[in-house]
């Protein structure tokens, strides 16, 4: 969903939930790749795995938005792998922490989807320390 049809006005889980209804016999399994946006994967290797993919791609790095975009072409899946910070000293810009605002927070997810456009969805990198915070999430 492009970032400025995202509903703020409530629960992420219920203001953007989406209708899904599994073709029979399909199976329900993704394989998602993370930190795809670090020089892992060369855009141009998309075409070639022909399984469906999910990437998860840190909006920040240099081949990011050219990854995302190769990977929508070869019909895989972009998710916004969010920068959060791993602990209250990892402090580097761009990077969201449970220190921030409110504004401060919405304002640099919102610079991160739109960095993106097409993602379906964000996950959190690993060793995320706001996961554990319960009122920097709701926002």
């Amino acid at each position: 969903m492009p970032a400025g049809e995202i509903n703020l006005a409530g629960p992420a889980l219920e203001v953007n939930a989406r209708t899904f209804e599994a073709p029979a016999g399909a199976p329900l399994l993704a394989v998602v790749l993370v930190d795809a946006g670090n020089g892992t994967i060369e855009p141009d290797a998309l075409s070639l795995l022909t399984m469906p993919l999910t990437l998860a791609i840190e909006p920040v790095g240099p081949e990011s938005t050219e990854l995302a975009a190769a990977a929508r072409t070869a019909k895989h899946e972009v998710l916004v792998q969010m920068p959060f910070a791993r602990s209250d000293a990892e402090t580097e810009a761009g990077l969201l922490n449970s220190g921030m605002s409110a504004d401060e927070i919405t304002d640099l997810t919102m610079r991160n989807l739109a960095a993106l456009p097409g993602a379906l969805g964000i996950m959190p990198r690993d060793g995320a320390q706001m996961l554990n915070d319960r009122e920097a999430m709701q926002v």
